[in-house]
């Protein structure tokens, strides 16, 4: 179910395009949160402190062992996220457990010393709860507005073809390589290769892009699901011609001996090749989509 058909029974309204309520003082807003490939229904406590680990552990113990976790706005993790109780949202059990699952949670903050969040994230001085994105926080006009922008130097920064760009996608690329080198030692020195070996263009495109920052703009993403798509796919090919003529034999020979090996390499090699294009997915849906959140502001 969409969140739009049964925000009204749990006593949200609509704020733009966020879904609000408060409780004992406490603003509380819905939407999904993104879990790695899977968006969850989930409500959101922004909150004056940082919220620690155990006490995600002692929320957990009181919203019926639903997943809770840590949401930020600005680099700072002080938003409380709780999934909503899993079941049919027209069910009056369901919805009463979604309830429960708020006033505990509020509860269990209040107890612990954890206060509603009242000033503003950018500029850290008080201000009104502003409905935005699809989310509801403190936040000045003016302070939104700078936000705004920083957002948008952050998307035009990862689309710009400029060196510092163009040398990470270099990076990306040389890592996928990198990738293929073990794979082609194995095939020059035993005439044959583990084709598993061949996810490691995978893995050190994904660890490279994640952990070297490499642009997020489209452009760029396109050329580095291109690059390991040619490069996997281009050694397999090679090492067709490559085996078959130390074995002395045909391409299509090979293709067919000890259980079709030729065609699962090219097979396995043909998944491996694509997987460049499913790594940088999976980053992206780990981390804040910025094209996304400036559309929407």
């Amino acid at each position: 179910m969409k969140i739009e058909e049964y925000s009204e029974k749990l006593g949200f309204k609509k704020d733009n395009n966020s879904y609000i309520l408060d409780i004992d003082g406490y603003r509380i807003y819905l939407k999904y949160w993104n879990y790695l490939l899977y968006k969850i229904p989930a409500f959101y406590i922004p909150l004056n402190e940082e919220v620690t680990k155990n006490e995600i552990k002692r929320i957990e113990e009181n919203v019926f062992g639903n997943v809770c976790s840590i949401g930020k706005f600005n680099n700072k993790k002080n938003i409380l996220i709780v999934t909503l109780e899993d079941g049919n949202k027209n069910n009056i059990e369901v919805l009463n457990k979604i309830k429960a699952q708020m006033i505990n949670a509020v509860k269990t903050l209040k107890d612990d010393g954890y206060t509603p969040m009242k000033l503003c994230p950018i500029c850290n001085n008080i201000a009104e709860y502003k409905s935005f994105i699809d989310i509801s926080l403190p936040i000045h006009d003016n302070c939104l507005l700078e936000y705004k922008e920083n957002i948008k130097k952050i998307v035009n920064d990862n689309n710009k073809l400029n060196l510092k760009n163009i040398l990470l996608t270099l990076a990306g690329i040389i890592m996928i390589i990198i990738g293929i080198i073990p794979s082609l030692l194995f095939m020059i020195f035993n005439n044959n290769y583990i084709t598993v070996l061949l996810a490691l263009s995978v893995l050190l495109l994904g660890l490279t892009y994640k952990l070297l920052k490499l642009p997020r703009g489209k452009k760029f993403n396109i050329i580095l699901g291109i690059s390991n798509f040619i490069i996997v796919l281009g050694f397999v090919i090679f090492s067709l011609f490559y085996i078959s003529n130390k074995m002395e034999i045909t391409i299509i020979e090979y293709l067919t001996i000890n259980n079709l090996e030729g065609i699962r390499k090219i097979i396995f090699g043909l998944l491996f090749s694509i997987g460049g294009f499913g790594s940088i997915k999976i980053i992206n849906k780990l981390e804040p989509n910025y094209k996304e959140e400036l559309d929407n502001i």
